[in-house]
Protein backbone atom coordinates (compact mmCIF):
# COMPACT_ATOMS: atom_id res chain seq x y z
CA UNK A 1 0.00 0.00 0.00
CA UNK A 2 1.54 3.26 -1.21
CA UNK A 3 1.72 6.29 1.29
CA UNK A 4 -0.72 8.29 -0.64
CA UNK A 5 -3.72 5.43 0.17
CA UNK A 6 -2.03 5.01 3.65
CA UNK A 7 -2.92 9.05 4.07
CA UNK A 8 -6.10 8.85 2.40
CA UNK A 9 -7.20 5.84 4.95
CA UNK A 10 -5.85 7.21 7.40
CA UNK A 11 -8.15 10.87 7.03
CA UNK A 12 -11.30 8.41 6.34
CA UNK A 13 -10.43 7.35 10.00
CA UNK A 14 -10.39 10.78 11.23
CA UNK A 15 -13.63 11.66 9.41
CA UNK A 16 -14.91 8.38 10.94
CA UNK A 17 -14.31 9.08 14.44
CA UNK A 18 -15.24 12.77 14.00
CA UNK A 19 -18.77 11.77 13.31
CA UNK A 20 -19.00 8.95 15.56
CA UNK A 21 -18.13 11.44 18.30
CA UNK A 22 -20.66 13.77 16.98
CA UNK A 23 -23.62 10.85 17.87
CA UNK A 24 -22.06 10.03 20.93
CA UNK A 25 -22.42 13.66 22.16
CA UNK A 26 -26.28 13.27 21.25
CA UNK A 27 -29.21 12.25 23.85
CA UNK A 28 -31.35 10.30 21.36
CA UNK A 29 -28.12 8.29 18.66
CA UNK A 30 -30.45 6.20 16.64
CA UNK A 31 -32.38 9.80 15.79
CA UNK A 32 -28.78 11.03 15.19
CA UNK A 33 -27.61 8.42 12.80
CA UNK A 34 -30.60 8.82 10.78
CA UNK A 35 -29.60 12.50 11.04
CA UNK A 36 -26.11 11.85 9.81
CA UNK A 37 -27.49 9.41 6.94
CA UNK A 38 -29.73 11.21 5.58
CA UNK A 39 -27.29 14.39 5.39
CA UNK A 40 -24.85 11.59 3.54
CA UNK A 41 -27.73 11.06 1.51
CA UNK A 42 -28.52 14.26 0.13
CA UNK A 43 -24.84 14.74 -0.27
CA UNK A 44 -25.02 11.33 -2.29
CA UNK A 45 -28.25 12.25 -4.64
CA UNK A 46 -26.76 15.70 -5.81
CA UNK A 47 -23.40 13.62 -6.43
CA UNK A 48 -25.59 10.78 -8.85
CA UNK A 49 -25.26 12.71 -11.89
CA UNK A 50 -21.50 13.27 -12.16
CA UNK A 51 -20.86 9.85 -11.30
CA UNK A 52 -22.78 7.31 -13.47
CA UNK A 53 -24.23 3.96 -13.01
CA UNK A 54 -22.15 1.08 -11.21
CA UNK A 55 -21.41 -2.17 -13.26
CA UNK A 56 -24.48 -4.35 -13.69
CA UNK A 57 -22.42 -7.27 -11.43
CA UNK A 58 -22.15 -5.11 -8.58
CA UNK A 59 -25.85 -4.39 -7.36
CA UNK A 60 -26.15 -8.06 -5.81
CA UNK A 61 -23.03 -7.07 -3.89
CA UNK A 62 -24.61 -3.25 -3.09
CA UNK A 63 -28.24 -4.66 -2.40
CA UNK A 64 -26.49 -7.64 0.36
CA UNK A 65 -24.60 -4.92 1.92
CA UNK A 66 -27.63 -2.21 2.48
CA UNK A 67 -29.07 -4.72 4.80
CA UNK A 68 -26.02 -5.17 6.79
CA UNK A 69 -25.67 -1.13 7.06
CA UNK A 70 -29.02 -1.11 8.33
CA UNK A 71 -28.43 -3.93 11.04
CA UNK A 72 -25.16 -2.11 11.66
CA UNK A 73 -26.83 1.20 12.48
CA UNK A 74 -29.89 -0.29 14.61
CA UNK A 75 -27.31 -2.44 16.74
CA UNK A 76 -24.53 0.83 17.07
CA UNK A 77 -27.09 2.91 18.01
CA UNK A 78 -27.99 0.26 20.91
CA UNK A 79 -24.89 -0.48 21.85
CA UNK A 80 -24.12 3.47 22.09
CA UNK A 81 -27.70 3.72 24.51
CA UNK A 82 -26.11 1.33 27.27
CA UNK A 83 -22.27 1.83 26.94
CA UNK A 84 -19.48 4.55 26.31
CA UNK A 85 -17.84 5.63 23.05
CA UNK A 86 -14.63 4.63 24.47
CA UNK A 87 -15.13 1.17 25.27
CA UNK A 88 -18.03 0.39 22.65
CA UNK A 89 -16.34 2.58 19.56
CA UNK A 90 -13.04 0.38 20.26
CA UNK A 91 -14.68 -2.85 20.18
CA UNK A 92 -17.26 -2.45 17.07
CA UNK A 93 -13.65 -1.19 14.85
CA UNK A 94 -11.49 -3.52 16.30
CA UNK A 95 -12.72 -6.87 15.75
CA UNK A 96 -14.01 -6.26 12.10
CA UNK A 97 -10.28 -6.17 10.19
CA UNK A 98 -9.84 -9.81 12.11
CA UNK A 99 -12.92 -11.07 10.79
CA UNK A 100 -12.58 -9.65 7.22
CA UNK A 101 -9.14 -10.61 6.72
CA UNK A 102 -9.81 -14.43 7.48
CA UNK A 103 -12.19 -14.30 5.61
CA UNK A 104 -10.46 -12.37 2.04
CA UNK A 105 -7.75 -15.19 3.11
CA UNK A 106 -10.20 -17.90 3.26
CA UNK A 107 -13.00 -16.94 0.45
CA UNK A 108 -11.31 -14.40 -1.67
CA UNK A 109 -7.69 -15.89 -2.06
CA UNK A 110 -5.80 -12.64 -0.50
CA UNK A 111 -2.62 -13.36 0.44
CA UNK A 112 -1.04 -11.25 3.05
CA UNK A 113 3.13 -11.18 3.58
CA UNK A 114 4.02 -11.93 6.79
CA UNK A 115 4.67 -8.30 7.65
CA UNK A 116 1.05 -7.35 6.55
CA UNK A 117 -0.39 -9.71 9.09
CA UNK A 118 2.01 -8.70 11.86
CA UNK A 119 0.49 -5.23 11.11
CA UNK A 120 -3.10 -6.27 11.17
CA UNK A 121 -2.19 -8.11 14.19
CA UNK A 122 -0.59 -5.11 16.07
CA UNK A 123 -3.35 -3.19 15.33
CA UNK A 124 -6.28 -5.45 16.43
CA UNK A 125 -3.99 -5.67 19.64
CA UNK A 126 -3.90 -2.07 20.11
CA UNK A 127 -7.63 -1.83 19.32
CA UNK A 128 -8.71 -4.31 21.42
CA UNK A 129 -6.19 -3.35 24.64
CA UNK A 130 -8.37 -0.09 24.80
CA UNK A 131 -11.51 -2.20 24.90
CA UNK A 132 -10.49 -4.34 27.71
CA UNK A 133 -7.44 -2.85 29.22
CA UNK A 134 -9.23 -0.72 31.55
CA UNK A 135 -10.42 -1.26 34.84
CA UNK A 136 -13.93 -0.65 34.21
CA UNK A 137 -16.37 -3.88 34.96
CA UNK A 138 -17.11 -6.11 32.14
CA UNK A 139 -20.89 -5.18 30.76
CA UNK A 140 -22.67 -8.11 29.08
CA UNK A 141 -25.46 -5.82 27.58
CA UNK A 142 -23.10 -3.27 25.59
CA UNK A 143 -20.24 -5.58 24.82
CA UNK A 144 -23.18 -8.09 23.59
CA UNK A 145 -24.47 -4.86 21.19
CA UNK A 146 -21.19 -4.09 20.04
CA UNK A 147 -20.26 -7.94 19.18
CA UNK A 148 -23.34 -8.16 17.03
CA UNK A 149 -22.44 -4.41 15.62
CA UNK A 150 -18.92 -5.75 14.53
CA UNK A 151 -20.33 -8.95 12.53
CA UNK A 152 -22.29 -6.33 10.53
CA UNK A 153 -19.76 -4.21 10.11
CA UNK A 154 -17.44 -7.23 8.69
CA UNK A 155 -20.32 -8.57 6.51
CA UNK A 156 -20.59 -4.88 5.00
CA UNK A 157 -16.75 -4.46 4.72
CA UNK A 158 -16.25 -7.76 2.41
CA UNK A 159 -19.42 -6.90 0.38
CA UNK A 160 -18.59 -3.43 -0.57
CA UNK A 161 -14.83 -4.59 -1.06
CA UNK A 162 -16.41 -6.88 -3.94
CA UNK A 163 -19.15 -4.90 -5.05
CA UNK A 164 -16.85 -1.68 -5.48
CA UNK A 165 -14.28 -3.93 -7.35
CA UNK A 166 -17.52 -5.56 -10.03
CA UNK A 167 -18.57 -2.05 -10.09
CA UNK A 168 -16.01 -0.59 -12.53
CA UNK A 169 -16.31 2.59 -10.43
CA UNK A 170 -15.86 2.71 -6.91
CA UNK A 171 -16.92 6.14 -7.63
CA UNK A 172 -20.65 5.08 -8.24
CA UNK A 173 -20.67 2.60 -6.46
CA UNK A 174 -20.30 4.29 -3.08
CA UNK A 175 -22.55 7.25 -3.84
CA UNK A 176 -25.99 5.01 -4.78
CA UNK A 177 -24.86 3.09 -1.60
CA UNK A 178 -24.67 5.80 0.27
CA UNK A 179 -28.15 7.64 -1.37
CA UNK A 180 -29.68 3.82 -1.00
CA UNK A 181 -28.61 3.37 2.09
CA UNK A 182 -29.22 6.92 3.72
CA UNK A 183 -32.94 7.13 2.26
CA UNK A 184 -33.78 3.62 3.66
CA UNK A 185 -32.77 4.31 7.18
CA UNK A 186 -34.54 7.88 7.16
CA UNK A 187 -37.78 6.53 5.73
CA UNK A 188 -37.50 3.72 8.43
CA UNK A 189 -37.08 6.61 11.24
CA UNK A 190 -40.22 8.47 9.48
CA UNK A 191 -41.96 5.06 9.85
CA UNK A 192 -41.19 4.29 13.34
CA UNK A 193 -41.42 7.48 14.94
CA UNK A 194 -43.33 9.70 12.78
CA UNK A 195 -41.85 12.47 10.12
CA UNK A 196 -41.25 15.03 13.04
CA UNK A 197 -38.80 12.64 14.44
CA UNK A 198 -36.81 12.89 11.26
CA UNK A 199 -37.40 16.65 10.43
CA UNK A 200 -35.98 17.26 13.88
CA UNK A 201 -32.80 15.23 12.99
CA UNK A 202 -32.42 17.06 10.37
CA UNK A 203 -32.47 20.05 12.20
CA UNK A 204 -29.48 19.05 14.32
CA UNK A 205 -27.56 20.58 11.48
CA UNK A 206 -24.40 19.74 13.34
CA UNK A 207 -25.15 16.05 13.32
CA UNK A 208 -26.89 15.95 9.82
CA UNK A 209 -24.57 18.59 8.08
CA UNK A 210 -21.11 18.11 9.40
CA UNK A 211 -21.90 14.07 10.78
CA UNK A 212 -23.27 13.19 6.79
CA UNK A 213 -20.72 15.05 5.00
CA UNK A 214 -18.07 13.25 7.26
CA UNK A 215 -19.79 10.00 6.66
CA UNK A 216 -19.59 10.57 2.79
CA UNK A 217 -16.29 11.61 2.69
CA UNK A 218 -14.81 8.58 4.98
CA UNK A 219 -16.70 6.13 2.99
CA UNK A 220 -16.06 7.15 -0.43
CA UNK A 221 -12.16 7.35 0.61
CA UNK A 222 -12.56 3.76 2.27
CA UNK A 223 -14.20 2.12 -1.13
CA UNK A 224 -11.86 3.81 -3.33
CA UNK A 225 -9.26 2.05 -1.19
CA UNK A 226 -10.84 -1.42 -1.96
CA UNK A 227 -9.96 -1.61 -5.52
CA UNK A 228 -6.05 -0.65 -5.04
CA UNK A 229 -5.36 -2.34 -2.01
CA UNK A 230 -6.36 -5.61 0.00
CA UNK A 231 -9.22 -5.42 1.42
CA UNK A 232 -7.81 -6.66 4.79
CA UNK A 233 -5.00 -4.63 4.77
CA UNK A 234 -7.54 -1.11 4.22
CA UNK A 235 -9.94 -2.46 6.57
CA UNK A 236 -7.07 -2.45 9.42
CA UNK A 237 -5.66 0.78 8.86
CA UNK A 238 -9.48 2.46 8.63
CA UNK A 239 -10.12 1.27 12.34
CA UNK A 240 -7.24 3.04 13.36
CA UNK A 241 -10.04 5.84 14.07
CA UNK A 242 -10.50 4.25 17.55
CA UNK A 243 -7.31 5.82 18.60
CA UNK A 244 -8.42 9.49 17.07
CA UNK A 245 -11.98 8.74 18.78
CA UNK A 246 -10.68 8.01 22.01
CA UNK A 247 -8.36 11.69 21.78
CA UNK A 248 -11.99 13.25 20.50
CA UNK A 249 -13.31 11.65 23.21
CA UNK A 250 -10.79 13.02 25.93
CA UNK A 251 -10.85 16.58 24.14
CA UNK A 252 -14.47 16.49 23.50
CA UNK A 253 -16.58 14.60 26.34
CA UNK A 254 -14.36 14.48 29.27
CA UNK A 255 -13.71 10.92 28.60
CA UNK A 256 -10.48 9.40 29.95
CA UNK A 257 -7.36 9.03 28.39
CA UNK A 258 -4.23 7.33 30.75
CA UNK A 259 -1.47 5.25 30.43
CA UNK A 260 -3.42 1.96 28.61
CA UNK A 261 -4.66 4.03 26.36
CA UNK A 262 -1.42 5.40 25.33
CA UNK A 263 0.33 1.84 25.50
CA UNK A 264 -2.54 1.15 22.94
CA UNK A 265 -1.67 4.11 20.46
CA UNK A 266 1.77 2.77 20.80
CA UNK A 267 0.87 -0.54 19.60
CA UNK A 268 -1.63 0.51 16.79
CA UNK A 269 1.56 2.71 15.53
CA UNK A 270 3.78 0.14 15.27
CA UNK A 271 1.23 -1.80 13.27
CA UNK A 272 0.93 1.05 10.96
CA UNK A 273 4.43 1.33 10.63
CA UNK A 274 5.14 -2.21 9.94
CA UNK A 275 1.98 -2.68 7.21
CA UNK A 276 4.30 0.84 5.79
CA UNK A 277 7.41 -1.25 5.69
CA UNK A 278 5.64 -4.59 4.46
CA UNK A 279 4.63 -2.47 1.71
CA UNK A 280 7.88 -1.06 0.64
Amino acid sequence: MDAATVALVLLAALLHASWNVLVKAEGDRLAAIAGVSAGGAVIAVLTLPFVGLPDARAWPFMAAALVFQFAYKRLLAEAYRHGDLSRIYPLVRGLPPLAVAAVAWLALGERLSAAQSGAIALVAAGILTLVFGTRSPFEAKPIGYALATAAAIAGYTLLDGLGARASGNPYAYVTWLIALDGTIFATFIAIARGPAALVAALNRRRTSLIGGGCAFASYALVVWAFTVAPIALVAALRETSVVLAAILGAALLREPFGPTRVGAAVLIAAGLALLKLGAS
